[in-house]
């Protein structure tokens, strides 16, 4: 009669031996599938086309304060487009997937052979080390998996189509040079309607402007620059994620302004009201630290 010390064994051999096979399970899942798939990606290439224009951003201080900054910068006008590929694979899927198959097996494996040196090993065990054979099959689905990922061929590209062209903006300024900020600027927090740079580049919206929104908070900056957030317009922003920082000029002219919104409203946290700081929690988490789950 088998007892239940010999029985722990044998049940748990049986259930990860359920689980053995995971390259010859990828290749059945490959044999039933269309053996296709198909990525998109964004290609560009610049063009002789460079603009010169006038850029805002908040910076953060060394105090850790946040002041308003204004650059002038030559940018250089890239092409970019969208590029559908498809791809047929040759004989199996992709060399990672067989990898992992084969990390799975190895991992199972040594479940088993330190499960069963755990219960065979004592000197009172009445359990047989031959148990370990429970192992081999799971060994041999890895030493296969790991076969097939050195043998597999990569997937050859069947179909390529172009679509999307437009104009665009270098990430990287050609150069750039800090200037002295507008007198009669404003900043404000909200939402905008009408064109923006990249539509006006490539021709968009003609003959519209880019306007802010009603629903708007006014964010005033001191003579330094530094910016004075009020409770209201730190509420409107805490609870509006869509919102955006803007820079207006006299001559109604209306900017975006490059902010780390999550790091202008942390100071500000405390004073939310209870809807505005989930809201804020949610789009804005705290770090996690070294150490920390």
């Amino acid at each position: 009669m088998i007892t239940l010390r010999q029985a722990i064994p044998l049940v748990l051999s049986l259930a990860l031996l359920s689980t053995s096979g995971c390259g010859l399970m990828v290749d059945g899942g490959y044999k039933l599938s269309s053996k296709k798939f198909s990525e998109s990606v964004v290609e560009s290439e610049p063009t002789s086309q460079q603009i010169q224009r006038e850029e805002y951003e908040i910076v953060v201080q060394p105090n850790s304060s946040m002041r308003l900054a204004c650059f002038t910068r030559t940018r250089r006008v890239e092409r970019s487009w969208s590029v559908d590929k498809s791809f047929e694979y040759r004989g199996g899927y992709d060399k990672a997937t067989y990898q992992g198959a084969g990390g799975l097996d190895g991992v199972v494996s040594a479940v088993i052979v330190g499960s069963m040196l755990g219960f065979c090993l004592p000197e009172d065990s009445d359990i047989s080390c031959k148990n370990l054979l429970w192992a081999a099959p799971h060994a041999i689905s890895m030493v296969y998996s790991f076969v097939r990922a050195a043998t597999v061929k990569k997937p050859v590209l069947v179909d390529k189509s172009r679509s999307g062209d437009s104009m665009r903006f270098a990430a990287t300024p050609l150069h750039s040079q800090e200037t002295q900020c507008p007198i009669d600027s404003q900043l404000w927090i909200g939402s905008a309607s009408g064109p923006s740079a990249v539509d006006d580049l490539n021709g968009r919206q003609q003959g519209k402007r880019l306007t802010l929104n009603q629903d708007s908070a006014y964010v005033a900056v001191n003579a330094e620059g530094v910016l004075v957030m009020s409770a209201e317009a730190a509420s409107l922003w805490a609870s509006h994620y869509f919102a955006k920082l803007w820079l207006t000029l006299s001559d109604g002219g209306l900017h975006p302004v490059v902010v780390d919104r999550c790091a202008v409203l942390r100071p500000h946290a405390a004073s939310f009201a209870n809807q505005d700081l989930q809201s804020f929690n949610r789009d804005c988490p705290l770090p996690t630290l070294p150490g920390q789950r």
